[in-house]
């Protein structure tokens, strides 16, 4: 069954997160799942890599992946921020934001259900 999430509700849903104690003491992990949602909703999740985010999100115009694990730190960070917050205080969000390598996917989540929505862009 395939169910699509509003722009609006995602952005609904991303404003939570980045006005939540979770995210409330990094700006630059605000930015980061800004940038990664953004993209996504926008159909561009194809160009969301290590490389991207190191240049567009930590500013590192020199990086090479090898020698600078500062993206794959960070995108790790997001991770477990994520987590808490879906854990305790978003333990009711109705649209929960996974990250699988750079990209998000957006799922609804009810206590009864949960489901994935592919997004490839967003109307």
């Amino acid at each position: 069954m395939s169910t699509e999430v509003s722009r609006g509700a995602i952005e609904a849903a991303l404003t939570l997160l980045l006005e939540s104690r979770a995210l409330a003491r990094s700006e630059q992990l605000r930015n980061l799942l800004a940038y990664l949602v953004r993209n996504t909703m926008d159909g561009c999740s194809s160009r969301l890599n290590e490389l991207a985010v190191a240049e567009h999100v930590l500013s590192r115009r020199d990086f090479v992946s090898l020698e600078d694990s500062s993206a794959r730190k960070a995108m790790s960070r997001l991770r477990r921020r994520l987590s808490a917050y879906y854990a305790d205080e978003g333990a009711s969000a109705e649209i929960r934001f996974v990250i699988r390598k750079y990209t998000v996917q957006f799922e609804e989540y009810t206590p009864d259900r949960r489901h994935a929505v592919e997004c490839r862009s967003v109307q």
